[in-house]
Formats: structure tokens, C-alpha cells, sequence
């Protein structure tokens, strides 16, 4: 990977994390480990939630998308997330274009635990409805934590 690729990755991760932040309060922050480990992008800040923290989070940020491009990412996101036994998401953005956050159905407990990125049944949504899911995990981990103590 060029410097120019990874600064191009870094700096969709913090455009991401931003937006995110602002829309639900999350503040997540760059996985440093993902380079010398090949995890996956984002983890919370706050190192209480990032224990509990269920998603595996790969970012994209390419001039244009294609369904070959989406899934060659799927892949590479499935294969973190399990890695890490974490639920995997891909955010991605095209030039000119929104973000899409891809979530996989399975994380609604509908379908088993699958494993490979064709065991997965995925829905595409906005940041808004991307950031309720995000946020509303926190929360319950979060408060279902608080009340083990």
C-alpha cells in the first residue's frame, strides 16, 4: 500500500468518525493496531466500551464505487470482524457521493451466526440510520455492563 493510499485511508476514517460523532455522540478513533495487525479501522476512545464495543468497522473512500469493489470490501471486513469475533460494518463513500454504511441483518438477531461474506445478508443505509444502530449497541452495552456491577 503507497503513502498516498494510506493518508488517502486515514483521512476517510476521521471524515467518518467525525460525522459520526456528530450525529450520535460516538466518538470513535483509528485502530493503530490495523497495520501491523490487519484489523479492522475504528474502535471507541474510550477503552470501557471498546471491550464491549460489538462492531468490526472497515472504512472505504474511492473515487468511485462498483458492486466488484463492495464486495472485495465485504470480504476484507468479514474477515477482520471474525478474526476478532466482532460484527462486521462497511462504511464506504464515492466522490460527490453520501456515505453508505453497510450492516449485516444477522446483527438483528433474524439469522444464525454466519461466517464468509456470502453467510451474511446485508442492508445498505444512510449515516442516520447507521449511527442509531451504532449508538443504540453502545448504549445497551453500556448499560447492560452497569448493571452486572
Amino acid at each position: 500500500m503507497s503513502i498516498n493510499s494510506r493518508q488517502k485511508g486515514a483521512a476517510a476514517e476521521r471524515e467518518f468518525c467525525k460525522e459520526l460523532l456528530s450525529l450520535a455522540d460516538i466518538k470513535l478513533v483509528r485502530n493503530l493496531e490495523q497495520t501491523r495487525s490487519g484489523g479492522f479501522d475504528l474502535i471507541p476512545e474510550n477503552q470501557a466500551q471498546a471491550q464491549s464495543w460489538p462492531w468490526a468497522i472497515e472504512v472505504k473512500r474511492y473515487a468511485s464505487v462498483t458492486d466488484s469493489k463492495i464486495h472485495g470490501w465485504l470480504k476484507q471486513a468479514v474477515e477482520q470482524a471474525e478474526l476478532a469475533d466482532k460484527t462486521p460494518v462497511l462504511a464506504y463513500r464515492a466522490d460527490r457521493q453520501e456515505w453508505k454504511v453497510m450492516l449485516p441483518v444477522g446483527q438483528w438477531n433474524i439469522t444464525p451466526v454466519p461466517r464468509g461474506v456470502e453467510a451474511y445478508q446485508w442492508v445498505t443505509v444512510d449515516m442516520g440510520l447507521a449511527s442509531v444502530v451504532l449508538a443504540g449497541s453502545l448504549n445497551l452495552q453500556t448499560t447492560e455492563s452497569m448493571h452486572r456491577r
